[in-house]
């Protein structure tokens, strides 16, 4: 079973279903991918009225977040820091809710609930009370023995309700031994109603507890999550747990007790106030990193565990990754508890004022990230959260809830990042006061991979918070709770009935839980909205406005009513209190295969604020360029399909399976296809994975059945940077898509190939049977288990030369692999196996070739099926057209087109020799809009930055760097229409010369703006 988080939605996320909200969902996220937001009609945030609460020294912030006093000395100003293990309250106590039909009793029955009161009802269909985040609440018992010299056998008998969240939350059957942490004899998640439990648990001479060595402890014990439960209503429960009827008797002495707690007493059974697995935050001064981009030597919080900051642990020593000091890392073996625990801090800002009037709040950090992600690593994650309160008093925050967007956030690193949230609509109407935290929670144990080899990150670091005047409703949507890519919902494709192939306009996630063996994809999309403004109200209901390009093939078959182009209205979901709506389009007669349809959101207030989502709907009604208008806003029905008269039915040979998760690599991908004269839908077809790092269930093997794909004769595959939930394969408890199975079914049918690429799909691979058998019979490569970076010396962009005499790639080429700055990759070092070969290799540093056995690029061909893979270790995207060293021309002249698109060609030629395999052409600039885009990136020492006016405007070219400071103004004049270009060389306004490094160029005219990304390498 894989046992591995991704750089994933674990994410508690927005998913509902046409009537209610689901059940169960993963819930990991990417920061920076894991939600989008809406702006405000015609208001410029730029120009707003912004007040920083919290920022660096010198900024005129009231508070500080660099944790560095004015000298530079470490200093927590004023923040806290907390470990959230430590018990608040234990929730134990006797109680007659939910205790009718325990064991047969009826009215008036008392047992011990594990429960409260405090919580209101969710909803109609919900009760008063129920349980809340982050509960470690124990009930125990002890009994003792009569002779400690013999073994004792302890039989256990009660009956339990219990009502928790699947996968995430737990009810606990446990025992002590001497010297030992809690031993679990039973767990339980879910619901159940009048379990009997009926366990036994044997217990050695020297196992027995207590100053005289003869006690027997057994205790229940209720865990939970810091989301998904009555607290936040996306979990609506009857309490975690109700106890009744419980006798423990012992066969060393026959000691025996019986409760059911009709006295009113909890007896012998007695609540524990839980102890924690220790608070480990604390600031460091130059810590070390592996980010081979940036550096930060000030003091940063950091939850090192050194054996001092938390007397009694001993430390935690490194086993790979010894930079931390000393060689320590986090703690990862449970703390002052041991290791059936796991640690969970938090750092918490003070408590700041808001301005009157400022309903829009950012909430930003800098992180330092590194997780290795495999078997033997313990699994962190980080939350954040904000809370506010309305009243006068600062204090009284403390009586408010902590809300975020209920994900658990992961990444791979080693990085830096700069993440930035923006929290307005989790605050509460006119906030006076917020506060925000930083939560590191050890969470690999509950996918049952629980290692050791840690690291000493995270590093927190850098806060800001600013607030803003914010001129309408708040929009935001989880990217999982978007519509995803389909195929029609009979599983099948049935030309000779056409109206049986309606697609569902479905969400990306699948909405049961894991318990359920299922894979459901909600049937609307949801999303949050909130009258942001202090005393507005929505005015109406928000809509949701379409534009349908639809195939006319079906056009005789659309019976839904509605036209191709318009808007429908959202509607309250069941759960009030999380602000959502749902918006779906008809299951029926209205998505056919061919149809490409593109929407957005809009809603408005009582006071006149009209807000969008996506805030930019450029290129809404453009579907000339796959690249006009917003991906994670556009859904495509497949496949494609046209008439070729007489009955006969055609389709594009090549499916394309965008499974990056990047707008970036998508837009890579789509210019390499248009360099080589591919068009989407005619010589090839998209399906793109709705945030494809979140393990929701929605990639190929989810969505598609291989009837439906029985068309294509290639199948050409990314999954980026991604280093988990790439191809997945079916596990309920992980990613319930079926994308393996899918494709091991379709190279099956025989003469069927693929073309695969990511920089660290091996290694996804390997985390199971299935994905090991794979990798090693369909892709013939075993895993090196290291990066290709360590083969290179730690060089981050190694040079490739294709072999001599390999069937595919032209000899003459050579490329770099470009995982450098500001965002470093990994990349898998794999070794053809079997009937494999390699067709290019990786050159040292130095240029030499024929050094390192590892691929760059292999074929398999699986000669029983005719079928041929090639594979790279890295995603296409990462091919940058310069002349690897080593190769047979150390100096390349410019290519017509760049050396990504050549290599796809060559793959293409020689996977298809007789389909379409395209011819190079120039890139082709939409018409009518404005474009940008630049020649060479990276560059050094200059680049070509090319623009094409829809009309004669006046247009500014600027040049920033990624603290958004200008660097250069190019241009700043009325322009013709059409093309046109300028060179940068690399100069700031100044005449001084720009360090290496990302930069962006914004073109800009009246009517439109383009942001691109460069960098410059010297």
């Amino acid at each position: 079973m894989k046992k591995l988080i991704a750089y994933l939605t674990l994410a508690m996320i927005l998913g509902f279903s046409v009537s209610a909200p689901g059940e169960e969902g993963i819930r990991i996220s990417s920061p920076g991918q894991d939600v989008i937001y809406g702006g405000v009609v015609g208001a410029a945030k730029a120009a707003r009225d912004t007040v920083l609460l919290m920022g660096p020294w010198g900024s005129g912030a009231p508070f500080n977040g660099q944790f560095q006093n004015l000298g530079g000395a470490e200093a927590w100003n004023f923040w806290t820091h907390q470990d959230l293990t430590v018990g608040q309250e234990n929730h134990w106590h006797v109680s007659d809710y939910n205790a009718i039909g325990l064991n047969g009793h009826g009215e008036g029955n008392l047992a011990a609930w594990c429960g409260s009161l405090e919580f209101p009802a969710c909803d109609v269909t919900d009760a008063l009370g129920g349980y809340g985040t982050n509960w470690n609440d124990a009930l125990l018992w002890t009994g003792f023995v009569i002779d400690p010299g013999q073994s004792c056998v302890a039989m256990i008998d009660a009956f339990l309700n219990i009502d928790v969240e699947p996968g995430y939350d737990y009810v606990l059957l446990e025992c002590f031994y001497e010297g030992q942490d809690a031993v679990e004899i039973a767990s339980w998640d879910g619901a159940y109603s009048n379990l009997h439990v009926q366990e036994t648990v044997t217990f050695q001479p020297g196992d027995f507890m207590g100053a005289a060595g003869n006690e027997v402890r057994v205790q229940f014990r209720v865990i939970s999550d810091s989301g998904w439960d009555d607290a936040d209503c996306q979990f609506p429960s009857s309490g975690a747990c109700q106890l009744d009827d419980v006798s423990v008797s012992l066969d060393n002495g026959g000691f025996q007790t019986f409760n059911d707690f009709q006295s009113g007493s909890l007896g012998l059974w007695m609540p524990q106030a839980a102890l924690g697995v220790g608070d480990f935050a604390h600031l460091e001064f130059g810590l070390d990193d592996r980010d081979p981009c940036a550096v930060n030597n000030s003091p940063q919080v950091c939850f090192i565990d050194d054996g001092e900051v938390v007397p009694g642990t001993g430390g935690t020593k490194c086993i790979t990754w010894c930079y931390g000091p000393g060689g320590y890392i986090v703690n990862n073996t449970g703390g002052l508890l041991g290791e059936a625990y796991h640690l969970d801090n938090a750092v918490d800002s003070p408590i700041m004022p808001i301005p009157a009037g400022m309903e829009g709040l950012d909430y930003a950090y800098d992180l330092y990230w590194h997780e290795d992600f495999s078997s033997e690593s313990a699994g962190m994650f980080y939350e954040w959260s904000v809370r506010s309160t309305a009243s006068v008093d600062p204090a009284d925050i403390e009586q408010e809830s902590w809300e975020n967007r209920s994900f658990l956030y992961h990444l791979a690193g080693p990085e830096y990042y700069r993440f930035v949230h923006s929290v307005g609509d989790l605050l509460q109407p006119n906030a006076t006061y917020v506060q925000v935290r930083f939560q590191l929670k050890e969470m690999g144990w509950i996918w049952g991979w629980d290692g050791a080899d840690g690291t000493p990150a995270p590093y927190y670091d850098n806060v800001r918070v600013s607030a803003y005047d914010f001129e309408g409703p708040g929009l935001s949507v989880s990217s999982v709770s978007l519509a995803n890519d389909g195929f029609p919902a009979s599983g099948g494709l049935d030309l000779e009935n056409p109206g049986a192939n309606s697609v569902r306009f479905d969400m990306a996630r699948n909405i049961s839980p894991a318990i359920d063996q299922l894979n459901d994809p909600g049937d609307s999309v949801v999303v949050r909205v909130v009258a942001q403004r202090a005393g507005s109200t929505l005015n109406g209901m928000p809509r949701m406005y379409y534009k349908l390009k639809a195939n006319s093939v079906f056009d005789p078959y659309r019976s839904s009513g509605l036209p191709s182009s318009g808007s429908v209205p959202g509607w309250a979901i069941a759960a009030p209190t999380l602000d959502g709506f749902a918006f779906d389009l008809p299951d029926t007669g209205f998505l056919f295969p061919g149809d490409e349809l593109h929407y957005y959101f809009r809603a408005e207030d009582d006071l006149g604020g009209i807000a969008i989502l996506p805030a930019d709907t450029t290129g809404f009604s453009d579907f000339a360029d796959i690249l006009a208008y917003n991906a994670l806003f556009t859904m495509r029905a497949l496949p494609t399909v046209w008439d070729e008269g007489e009955g006969q039915f055609g389709q594009p040979e090549i499916l394309f399976w965008d499974d990056s998760g990047t707008t970036a690599d998508s837009d890579e991908w789509a210019f390499a296809f248009r360099n080589i004269g591919h068009d989407p839908g005619l010589t090839y077809d998209i399906y793109r994975t709705q945030a494809a790092s979140s393990g929701v269930g929605n990639g190929l093997g989810g969505r598609a059945t291989v009837t439906q794909l029985a068309g294509y004769t290639e199948i050409l595959y990314s999954s980026g940077d991604q280093f988990t939930y790439t191809l997945s394969t079916g596990e309920f408890d992980w990613d319930p898509s079926l994308d393996v199975q899918l494709l091991d079914a379709w190279l099956r049918l025989g003469e069927r190939d693929i073309f695969l690429t990511g920089n660290q799909l091996g290694s996804d691979l390997s985390y199971n049977p299935a994905g090991q058998d794979f990798l090693r019979d369909w892709m013939g490569l075993s895993l090196s288990g290291i990066s290709v970076q360590h083969y290179t010396n730690g060089l981050v962009s190694p040079g490739v030369v294709p072999d001599e005499g390999n069937p595919v790639l032209f000899e003459d080429q050579g490329w770099m692999v470009y995982g450098g700055c500001p965002s470093p990759d990994t990349f898998d070092a794999v070794l053809p196996v079997g009937t494999a070969v390699r067709l290019a290799q990786f050159a040292d540093p130095t240029g030499e070739v024929d050094v390192y056995e590892i691929s760059a690029a292999t074929l398999n061909i699986v000669q029983s099926f005719n079928s041929r893979v090639i594979s790279l270790p890295y995603d296409l995207s990462n091919i940058w057209t310069q002349a690897a060293a080593g190769s047979a021309s150390t100096t390349k002249a410019a290519a017509p087109i760049p050396t990504r698109a050549e290599v796809l060609q060559d793959i293409l030629a020689f996977l298809n020799p007789d389909g379409d395999v395209g011819l190079p052409t120039s890139v082709t600039l939409p018409v009518g809009v404005l474009t940008a885009r630049n020649f060479p990136n990276p560059f050094n020492p200059t680049t070509k930055i090319m623009f094409d006016l829809p009309s004669s405007e006046h247009l500014t070219l600027k040049v920033f760097n990624v603290k958004g400071e200008r660097v250069r103004t190019l241009v700043n004049e009325v322009r013709p229409a059409g093309p046109g270009f300028v060179m940068w060389d690399g100069a700031d306004d100044s005449g001084g010369q720009a360090a290496s490094g990302l930069y962006f160029y914004e073109v800009r005219t009246a009517q439109d703006v383009r942001v691109q990304k460069m960098v410059l390498l010297k």
